[in-house]
């Protein structure tokens, strides 16, 4: 299913920040480099998938950056591995593409690490006077001022289904 297609898997990876105190868009895009996973979804797979799911209280696998995180009691099978693809963002928009694909149902992953909020704090650091030309002052608390940002990890999948050779398909992974 990975090679001597021409069908491709065209995506754009994100996510949406709903704290009242995010910083910029509410989009936030996987960043260029970010690693983009395509798994055939095989019986095999399936299989693998289901098993882990009735072994108990666990959800589906989720990975990051090519690795299992969470979600399953077994690593993938080097079988699954090494019949998968692993491609980058390519530019800041979160845009991939996985190309030469046969005809048939795949599983596409991101994970990347976006910026859940910003804060700023206010430390005081001392005290300013000022004087005026008549003699006159006034006087108040001086700051350091810092930004920081909260970093949220973001893992998002989705099963693609590519039907026919030659289709491109397009995805939102957010």
């Amino acid at each position: 299913m990975l090679s001597g297609g021409s069908s491709s898997i065209k995506g754009q990876a994100s996510t949406k920040i709903s704290e009242k105190r995010m910083i910029g868009n509410k989009t936030q895009f996987a960043p260029k480099g970010s690693l983009v996973m395509l798994i055939p979804n095989t019986p095999y797979f399936k299989e693998w998938v289901d098993f882990n799911l009735t072994i108990g209280k666990i959800s589906r696998p989720v990975y990051y950056d090519g690795k299992l995180v969470g979600g399953c009691s077994y690593p993938m099978p080097s079988e699954v591995k090494k019949h998968s693809l692993v491609t980058d963002v390519i530019d800041d928009k979160g845009n991939f593409v996985f190309q030469n694909l046969k005809p048939g149902e795949y599983l596409v992953f991101v994970g990347f690490v976006a910026n859940k909020y910003s804060h700023t704090t206010k430390t005081p650091n001392g005290y300013s006077v000022t004087v005026y030309a008549d003699g006159s002052a006034s006087g108040g608390t001086t700051y350091d001022v810092k930004h920081w940002l909260t970093p949220k990890n973001v893992v998002n999948l989705k099963y693609v289904n590519v039907n026919k050779e030659g289709e491109t398909v397009s995805v939102k992974l957010n």
